[in-house]
């Protein structure tokens, strides 16, 4: 499932709790991964443990959604780089993150655009390359999961 949370310091243990709710399924079995849109706001020490034991979990149950365009273009922070030192704490506990426009419509961010602010956070290949595998984890298990749901619904490739 996914949520929005740590985008401003207006509920500043949005992303803990939403964390905790994950953690809490996870030890009552269920296998969930979170998906957290920002969490740039709140992400402090027990948080960023939280993350890293969900992320070590298998399958992973967090992965954060960067959405650098959206966080500038509502003021929450100032510039790309304001993220790095989150990205660099993220890579250090191998907790996955993802890229993320935050509603192309809304925002009007394309690929291009958005790889140019990650170039701009001051990402380099070690960053991208990461993000990449993080996005074709997502991805692969996205498409088992479809695969798995499409075997058990009938008819689902007819008109019915």
């Amino acid at each position: 499932f996914c949520v929005h949370a740590g985008e401003n310091d207006k509920n500043p243990n949005n992303v803990k709790d939403a964390l905790r709710f994950a953690k809490k399924m996870a030890d009552q079995g269920n296998a969930i991964t979170l998906r957290i849109g920002h969490g740039v706001y709140g992400m402090d020490e027990e948080a960023l443990d939280l993350a890293e034991e969900l992320s070590r979990m298998e399958p992973p149950r967090v992965i954060f959604e960067l959405n650098p365009e959206s966080n500038i273009a509502l003021n929450n922070i100032m510039e790309p780089r304001d993220l790095m030192p989150m990205v660099r704490e993220f890579m250090r506990r191998n907790i996955m993150f993802v890229p993320g426009s935050d509603s192309y419509g809304q925002y009007q961010t394309d690929h291009m655009q958005l790889a140019q602010t990650f170039i701009d956070m001051g990402f380099g290949e070690r960053e991208f390359t990461m993000m990449k595998l993080h996005q074709q984890d997502l991805l692969a298990r996205i498409e088992a999961k479809t695969r798995a749901d499409e075997a058990r619904i009938a008819n689902w490739g007819t008109e019915e």
